[in-house]
């Protein structure tokens, strides 16, 4: 998407930006990573999956979860073209 901003400059304006309320994404760039839209700016969300072996010989599957919230800010809105 393309913003223009004072001054008549065309930048390219930063995906996350244009994201709609309580819309995901997947940002590409890991696995086990999603980003969601949120009243006041975004969560981040990362998992891990983690597989033991118990002494019985049965396998068993954890997922560890943690978030972060980053709120809203327009720094880095728009990216300069070079």
């Amino acid at each position: 998407m393309v913003a223009e901003l004072e001054g008549g400059e065309m930048n390219k304006k930063n995906p996350i930006y244009s994201m709609k309320l309580h819309e995901q994404r997947d940002p590409g760039f890991t696995h086990g990573t999603l980003i969601i839209r949120v009243p006041g700016g975004w969560i981040y969300r990362f998992w891990e999956d983690e597989r033991n072996s118990g002494g019985d010989g049965q396998w068993s599957e954890n997922y560890r979860i943690n978030s972060v919230f980053v709120p809203f800010h327009n720094e880095f809105m728009y990216r300069e073209e070079k």
